[in-house]
């Protein structure tokens, strides 16, 4: 059975996938296929956060992405990677409180996860729109 994050990554590596090919910033297709790769491997692992082990390996692939953002930011001219990047330092900050000293609600912490990963989404878009008035 599918869960609501598992459709969530889907859709987030659906809709990185149809950015990054009809992108026309490098920067911009870099961030959607990194945020492609993570939403697929964590598809694939069929990963979620409700087990002991789903949480470490969403950390690992959410500190994975968040090395690849920072490497973005580094590399780019652009102000959205840097954003991404802070945004994603949130999430693998919030996975290691739920790895250390685990909360109440677990629908709280998946909502926390998401939240973040909205605004990066949000960032990567607008991004992509103010490049394209500019260019």
């Amino acid at each position: 059975m599918m869960t609501i994050f598992g459709v969530l990554n889907i859709l987030t590596a659906f809709n990185a996938t149809l950015a990054a090919t009809i992108g026309e910033g490098r920067a911009e297709r870099i961030g959607w296929v990194i945020l492609a790769l993570a939403g697929i491997s964590l598809f694939l692992t069929r990963t979620t956060p409700e087990t002991a082990g789903g949480m470490a390996a969403l950390f690992f692939v959410d500190a994975a992405l968040l090395i690849g953002f920072i490497l973005l930011a580094v590399r780019s001219s652009f102000y959205w990677p840097v954003w991404a990047s802070g945004l994603q330092i949130l999430i693998v900050l919030a996975h290691l409180v739920r790895l250390t000293a685990a909360p109440d609600s677990i629908a709280a912490y998946i909502a926390l996860l998401m939240l973040w990963k909205i605004l990066i989404l949000v960032f990567i878009a607008a991004g992509t729109i103010l490049d394209r008035r500019s260019g």
